[in-house]
């Protein structure tokens, strides 16, 4: 699997709540891995986070990685229920493709209490409640990040309300401590919390709108999510850190639909070749570098060709 595209950042599709037959409110128990990777694929979904209620099906996990190849990326992830005063706050969290899947299901399966004997003794899997900081606190030191429900979505952290100040101060206190994204469930979630909740609480979270989706042949979402970061566990790192230049939920990113529009007007990339009369003694590049169509600038130690590069593209 390529880690790092050579032309750089790029938009790809993304879904970060995704189910499977492992989940235990699944539609359709029959459908096979090869089935859910054939239709994210044929959506144009590159990147994909599995996250069933209370569990990681390892081997599955691990199948729909092998599956996927090259051309989808499959994050190990799990979805949670927290219970905020008295109310059912769902967060999820999400580990890089490359972690060792045994030890990290291992590990939160026996301190978050997630085993069949745990869960029955909850009262089964709608009964399940793991508090927030206990999640956060296990998924980070694993190398994972969460994200929770907000906004008008079902489970949502907005369910505590801000009738009270202190309410006000929960809300803020976990998101700003145990929280890295805030997965909304409708576009007019994005406006309320650019416009009104960030500003007033100094915020500044990744907004992200996914599928949640419990079928796969009904696969659908309200907005398609694209995120401009290499298709791995490292690119959404990367977006956390610029949540606002790295998010677009929609048909097409501007930048996607501006070079389609233009197609003449952008090199795809630029080679270079050693003339046979050269003397053999000079040193010559050669080779060929990618672009990004979002290409402001070139940079390189000395002597890595920047100045070559630049008189070749203005010539």
């Amino acid at each position: 699997m390529t880690l790092h595209a050579p032309s750089g950042s790029l938009w790809h599709r993304w879904d970060l709540h995704f189910h499977t037959p492992a989940s235990f409110d699944y539609q359709c128990k029959s459908v096979t891995n090869a089935q859910i990777v054939d239709k994210l694929i044929a959506e144009g979904v590159r990147v994909v986070a599995i996250t069933d209620h209370h569990t990681m099906d390892v081997r599955r996990i691990q199948e729909l990685q092998k599956l996927g190849g090259d051309k989808l990326t499959v994050l190990p992830g799990i979805e949670l229920r927290s219970d905020q005063g008295g109310k059912p706050i769902h967060y999820i969290c999400i580990f890089p493709e490359s972690c060792k899947l045994d030890d990290v299901w291992v590990t939160v399966c026996g301190r978050l209490g997630l085993t069949p004997t745990d869960i029955a003794a909850k009262g089964g899997d709608e009964k399940v409640y793991v508090p927030l900081e206990d999640g956060a606190t296990v998924t980070r030191e694993l190398g994972g990040i969460v994200t929770i429900h907000a906004g008008e979505k079902s489970n949502s952290i907005d369910e505590i309300k801000n009738r009270e100040q202190f309410q006000q101060r929960i809300k803020f206190d976990i998101t700003s401590r145990f929280v890295d994204v805030l997965e909304v469930g409708q576009i007019k979630d994005i406006d309320v919390h650019l416009h009104t909740i960030f500003p007033r609480t100094g915020l500044n979270k990744p907004l992200f709108l996914c599928s949640d989706n419990h079928d796969i042949a009904n696969y659908a979402v309200r907005a398609p999510l694209w995120l401009r970061a290499d298709p791995t566990f490292r690119g959404l790192l990367m977006v956390i850190r610029e949540p606002r230049d790295r998010v677009f939920m929609g048909p097409r990113p501007p930048d996607l639909v501006r070079v389609e529009q233009n197609p003449t007007k952008y090199l795809s990339g630029i080679s270079f070749n050693r003339e046979s009369t050269a003397p053999a003694a000079d040193v010559w590049f050669s080779g060929t570098v990618q672009f990004n169509p979002g290409l402001v600038a070139i940079v390189g130690n000395k002597g890595s060709g920047k100045s070559a590069l630049a008189d070749t593209l203005v010539s």
